[in-house]
């Protein structure tokens, strides 16, 4: 049986209502501020709960894009990865989710035109919302791939991350693109910026606060992972999957 960092009902995956409450005093977010929501069916993960204040824009971690990191089979969890995320997932994305750095090949997206399906991007975290780059693919940095364009913000499917700019009806749906034998830390948080809190640490270090994961495989396709491990697939925009292990 294929073991899910993806669960129903997970804020950081699959369709989603917009997170997040408006500013104060009724006032809506300031044009081309980016919101998201991930990775991912809606993949783990229920409706999102409003946040104070003004909500940061962005997206929440599925997987593909950001998804909740597996969690070792003895513990009876599964880590999210995906993107994402965003995972970011785990961010993974599609499910599970979930660094703010100017692209050297193109810029800042501010509207969902900027970039098409295939290309990539790199969110990170600014006061109050979300900032998307758009990166080179060859990038082994962690990033998100744009798996598809969809004309309303809760339309990307179970496996991804979701992207939006405010005033606009349509979003990007993202997949977090992972790196075999590397470890990347998931932000337990599924909202506000913790699609951009997803990244790459050291193996030997895990960090507190979250879920620390290890990429044991993968592959241009459905991954077969061993029951220990948590899985994340993202069909679009190119078929790749990973198994993941938890790392204590």
């Amino acid at each position: 049986m294929t073991n899910s960092p993806y669960q129903p009902g997970d804020p950081r995956f699959g369709p989603q209502p917009q997170p997040g409450q408006y500013p104060p005093n009724g006032g809506y977010p300031p044009p081309n501020q980016p919101y998201g929501a991930p990775p991912p069916n809606q993949g783990p993960y229920g409706a999102p709960q409003p946040y104070p204040g003004p909500m940061p824009g962005g997206m929440y971690p599925p997987g593909p894009p950001f998804p909740p990191p597996p969690k070792k089979k003895r513990t009876g969890l599964w880590v999210a990865l995906g993107i994402v995320g965003v995972l970011l997932l785990i961010v993974i994305a599609g499910g599970v989710a979930r660094v703010l750095v100017s692209s050297a090949q193109g810029g800042g997206v501010t509207d969902t035109s900027d970039v098409d399906a295939g290309e990539c991007i790199v969110v990170t975290a600014e006061p109050e919302t979300l900032k998307a780059d758009e990166v080179s693919c060859g990038d082994t940095d962690f990033h998100y791939v744009v798996a598809e364009k969809s004309i309303t913000q809760g339309l990307c499917g179970p496996n991804y991350s979701r992207y939006w700019v405010a005033g606009e009806e349509g979003a990007l749906c993202l997949a977090p693109v992972y790196q075999e034998g590397r470890c990347y830390y998931i932000p337990s948080a599924t909202g506000g910026t913790a699609l951009a809190d997803i990244r790459e640490n050291d193996c030997g270090s895990p960090v507190s606060g979250g879920t620390n994961i290890r990429v044991d495989t993968k592959a241009a396709g459905e991954p077969e992972c061993p029951d220990s491990d948590g899985t994340y697939f993202a069909e679009k925009p190119r078929p790749v999957g990973y198994c993941f292990s938890v790392i204590d």
